[in-house]
């Protein structure tokens, strides 16, 4: 799944409504309003968990992996972080 415009927008709306809510709950203070704009805080966070994998292509971007036979950390790390 390849990221457009269109993806771009989309997570640009929900960190901006993320920021709002976040906001407008610390700003409030008060149980009922608050447990609302918490609601749609939470919503908005889990609709950016959810939108972030299809903003580009991820899989073989970065550093390749050498895979060497062994355990431990040095076999599971990617050797440009060496």
């Amino acid at each position: 799944m390849r990221g457009g415009r269109t993806t771009k927008l989309a997570l640009l709306a929900l960190v901006a409504l993320a920021v709002v809510t976040g906001t407008a709950s610390y700003a409030v203070g008060t149980a009922p309003a608050t447990s609302v704009l918490t609601a749609a805080h939470a919503a908005a966070g889990l609709a950016l968990v959810l939108l972030v994998p299809g903003s580009g292509p991820s899989r073989g971007a970065g550093c390749p992996v050498r895979r060497t036979p062994g355990a431990g950390r040095e076999s599971l790390s990617p050797s440009c972080w060496r």
